[in-house]
């Protein structure tokens, strides 16, 4: 069996690790091995399951409130033209 291993980030509201243990959950036979916290985490699969954990996967993600996707950028306002030098 050839394995491959691969880490994952996320954003805020997303718990990576708690995202990857639901798809173990769902389908123990495509997750080897996984652990880490909200903001990161790795995990180890056979590489023929990857395609069937990408798929898991996504659907857990897509399942997730969609609000959680939208980004926010804050700022202290709008930069005037005159404020801009090259």
């Amino acid at each position: 069996d050839i394995h491959i291993k691969g880490s994952a980030r996320s954003i805020d509201g997303v718990h990576i690790r708690d995202t990857i243990e639901q798809v173990a959950e769902q389908h123990p036979e495509l997750v080897s091995h996984f652990g880490g916290h909200a903001a990161a985490a790795g995990l180890t699969i056979r590489k023929e399951n990857f395609e069937a954990f990408k798929t898991a996967f996504t659907n857990c993600i897509a399942a997730m409130e969609e609000s959680l996707f939208q980004a926010t950028l804050w700022t202290d306002g709008e930069l005037p033209a005159s404020a801009l030098q090259l």
